[in-house]
Order: structure tokens, then C-alpha cells, then sequence
């Protein structure tokens, strides 16, 4: 896989944002350690916090990405990323602790959340039919390698920092900025390579001509009328009901996803039955590790059969798979060991990535229209954002009030739910072209200009 520029700057935006958003649970785990152990109302308002940030970010960094460009904003969001952390970690302090965190939290969330559709329709834009699918998996492969970095980096402050958990918390904050800030002079310097909809404006026959009637590179162009009709197309039935299917998925996965990525380390406690007397309770970060080690697998066996199954069948497998698995844990759950427990949560975690995990990243990247690309796009991640609020909200409660038999009846559930929308609302892109949409839309522009001559028409 060439490691382009933007193929380096979309990877290191996902990592960033995938430990920002894994870490979570884990800075939760080290307070309490440090002796500021968090009321189930401050748990719920700092888990959660990044992800309404992230919903925010996912649909205004959508909507705008027209108008400022991916590659800036993608800057842009990075650099609440980095700017999060670092405010975080340095003025964060009793008795407004949990306050400050959960203010900047949101703000990570926000440029988090516009990695989402920027990244992917990045990737997408700049990848042929034959091969989208893998460099859109891999470049999502780096949400993997953060997911293990969150666990990973507090057992090893841990092990640097013994019995200085107030420091290690915050450290963790700053090696969270250091991808997203390191990511930021990249995107400064891509150019746009990938910009349809500015494209398709410029081309029409009633826009300006500068440039010797060549068109330039321009994205404020919405004041357009060819651009305002194709933008009343954005509330279609059909983009609407393909909006039904990469939406409602990623919200069904994401409940599930999150309410348990958050919550691993609570899970593992009641798995293995650490308490707080327990003489190694930081094992569990080390057990995280392993759980996020098994999920790399599935997301790169994803990546290789992508372009072969179909992000579709690739879906239903993995929901399929997560369906069963919580099923029968729900079924059989008292009556196994912890060793076996903890190898049934791996699997999960295996199927999560090979299948919903990383389709639901790719799907709205290839299945709406260039001009409403990007924005269907952030609506749909900050859908699955908005799933993964709630599973924020209620996993822990559901956890401590009704016990993990509880949690997994309900994942298993959803799943079932998933399967089900996914067979009827999914649409599978794979091998065509992203540009046949856009050629499309320039045929429109001829059907209502005939007069026009193809040079009028012609493309950057």
C-alpha cells in the first residue's frame, strides 16, 4: 500500500482519535486509583462527553468539508485533538477535576468526530474501484493500533510511575496529543486532490470561467444555482433510505461497541472478580491489551477480503457472528470459567472487526452521490457516535444493577437488529467507480445545456 500523504495523515487521524476516545475508561481507572474515584453521575458525564463532542464534530466538519477542504479540515480537527489533551492534562484539578475533563473531552470529541468522514472520504477519493475497499480498511487499521496504545501506554506509565496515578492520567493525556499534532504540518501541505462537488460546480455552464474558461479550485461555490439543485437532492428517498442503512447500522453497532470498549476494564472486574482490594487491579489495562491485539486481526482480514466479499456480506457475517456469541454467553454465562469468558469477550472483539466495525467506516464513503458525500458521511458517524452515547450512558448501569447476564442479552440483541437493517437498507459499492456519480451529474448539466460544447464542460 503507498504511504501517500494523505493516506499517512487519514491513518494517524484515526489513531488519534481511536485513543482518545479508548482511553476513557482507563484515565477513569486511574483516578480511582489515585484516590478520586468518580460518582456514577461524574462517570457518566466524562465517558460521555467525547462522544457528544464527537457527534457535534462529525456533523459540522461534514457539512463544511465542501467549503473549507478535507485536507484543512482535517487540520482543523486534529488540532482539537491535540489542543483537548493538553488543556486537560494541565488544568484539570480537585475539587472542578471532573468538570474541566469532561469540557475538554468534548473538545477532543469534536475533532475526533470530524476524523471520521474527512479520513474516509479521503481515502475513498483517492483509491480506484479495485482496491477502495482494502486502502479504506487499512487506513481505518490505525483506530485498532490507538485502541491497544490507550490500555498499553497506562500499563506502561504504571510500570515507570508506580503508585503515581495522578501523574500517569494526565501523562496519558499528552501522549494522546502527540499523533494528532504530528499529523497536522502533513495535512497542511496536501493538496486537494479529491474535491467533486467544487469540481462539478465549476464545470457547469453558468459558472464563472477565470482561467481562460479552465475551471480553478474554488470552494466557496454553493451560491450556484446548478449547485443548489443538486443540493435539494440531498433529502431524496433514495439518499434518505441509503442514509436509513448506513446510519441506523453504525447507531446498532456502536451501542454495543462502545458501551463495551468504555467499559472493558469494569467488565473484566466482574469477569475476573477484582474489587478494589484486589493486589493488581491495574491487571486489567494489561488484559485490554490483549482483547484490543485480538481485534487487529479482524480488521486487517477484513482489508483482504473487502474488495472480494463485499462490505455488505462482510457486515452480516460480523453481526451475525457477535449475535451468537452474546447469545450463548447469555445462555451459558454463569456456568463457564473466567478463562473461557474472557476468550468469548476476545472473539467479540475479533467479529466486531471483521465485519461492522470497519464496513460501518467505509459504507457512507461510497454509497451516497459526490455532492453529498462528505456530509451523509458525518451524519452517519455521528448516527453511530450517538449509539455510542448511549451505550455510554446505560452500559455501566446496566452492569452494576442487572450484572453482565444483562449486558450481553442486550448486545446480542442489537445485533440481531443490525443483521436484519443491513440486509435491508445496505447498498454494496464495491469495484465502481466513486467517479461514475459525478459523471452522471456532469450528463445532467449537458441534458439542460445543450448548447454547451464539451470544452466548456471540460475537467481540471
Amino acid at each position: 500500500m503507498d504511504m501517500d500523504p494523505i493516506f499517512k495523515v487519514s491513518a494517524l487521524a484515526n489513531f488519534a482519535a481511536a485513543f482518545n476516545l479508548a482511553v476513557t475508561g482507563h484515565i477513569l481507572l486511574l483516578l480511582e486509583l489515585a484516590g478520586n474515584p468518580a460518582t456514577e453521575s461524574e462517570t457518566s458525564m466524562l465517558a460521555s462527553s467525547a462522544f457528544v463532542g464527537a457527534i457535534v464534530g462529525q456533523f459540522t466538519f461534514g457539512y463544511f468539508a465542501n467549503q473549507i477542504g478535507i485536507e484543512f479540515g482535517l487540520a482543523m480537527a486534529l488540532f482539537l485533538c491535540t489542543a483537548g489533551n493538553i488543556l486537560a492534562a494541565f488544568l484539570a484539578w480537585k475539587p472542578v477535576q471532573y468538570e474541566v475533563l469532561s469540557i475538554f473531552r468534548f473538545v477532543v470529541g469534536v475533532g475526533a468526530g470530524g476524523v471520521y468522514p474527512l479520513s474516509a472520504v479521503a481515502s475513498a477519493e483517492s483509491s480506484d474501484g479495485s482496491n477502495r475497499g482494502r486502502r479504506m480498511m487499512l487506513v481505518f487499521s490505525f483506530q485498532g493500533v490507538g485502541q491497544i496504545a490507550a490500555p498499553l501506554s497506562v500499563v506502561l506509565l504504571d510500570a515507570i510511575l508506580p503508585n503515581a496515578s495522578q501523574a500517569a492520567w494526565r501523562i496519558s493525556l499528552l501522549i494522546g496529543s502527540l499523533p494528532s499534532a504530528y499529523a497536522i504540518p502533513i495535512a497542511l501541505t496536501i493538496k486537494s486532490r479529491s474535491e467533486r462537488q467544487s469540481r462539478l460546480c465549476m464545470s457547469s455552464p453558468s459558472s464563472p470561467k477565470p482561467n481562460n474558461g479552465f475551471p480553478t479550485r474554488d470552494y466557496h461555490v454553493a451560491a450556484d444555482p446548478h449547485c443548489r439543485r443538486h443540493e435539494r437532492k440531498t433529502c431524496s428517498f433514495a439518499n434518505m433510505y441509503l442514509l436509513l442503512g448506513t446510519a441506523g447500522t453504525w447507531f446498532l453497532f456502536d451501542i454495543v461497541f462502545y458501551g463495551n470498549i468504555i467499559f472493558t476494564p469494569f467488565i473484566l472486574e466482574k469477569v475476573f472478580a477484582i474489587d478494589e482490594f484486589h493486589p493488581n487491579k491495574l491487571a486489567i489495562a494489561g488484559y485490554s491489551v490483549i482483547i484490543y491485539l485480538c481485534a487487529l486481526p479482524g480488521i486487517y482480514l477484513s482489508s483482504y477480503v473487502a474488495d472480494s466479499w463485499g462490505r455488505k456480506k462482510l457486515q452480516i457475517v460480523g453481526f451475525s457472528a457477535c449475535a451468537l456469541i452474546f447469545a450463548f454467553l447469555s445462555v451459558r454465562l454463569h456456568n463457564l470459567s473466567e478463562n473461557w469468558l474472557f476468550v468469548l469477550y476476545l472473539l467479540t472483539f475479533f467479529f466486531y472487526n471483521f465485519g461492522p466495525n470497519s464496513t460501518t467506516f467505509c459504507l457512507p464513503a461510497e454509497t451516497f452521490d459526490a455532492n453529498v458525500r462528505t456530509f451523509f458521511n458525518g451524519v452517519s458517524a455521528a448516527c453511530g457516535k450517538a449509539g455510542a452515547v448511549v451505550g455510554a450512558a446505560i452500559f455501566k448501569y446496566i452492569l452494576d444493577e442487572h450484572g453482565l447476564s444483562s449486558v450481553v442479552v442486550w448486545c446480542s440483541i442489537i445485533c440481531v437488529f443490525g443483521v436484519v437493517l443491513t440486509l435491508v437498507a445496505v447498498v454494496d459499492k464495491r469495484g465502481q467507480s466513486l467517479d461514475d456519480e459525478f459523471d452522471d451529474e456532469l450528463r445532467l448539466d449537458v441534458d439542460d445545456h445543450p448548447r454547451s460544447s464539451v470544452s466548456e464542460l471540460e475537467l481540471t
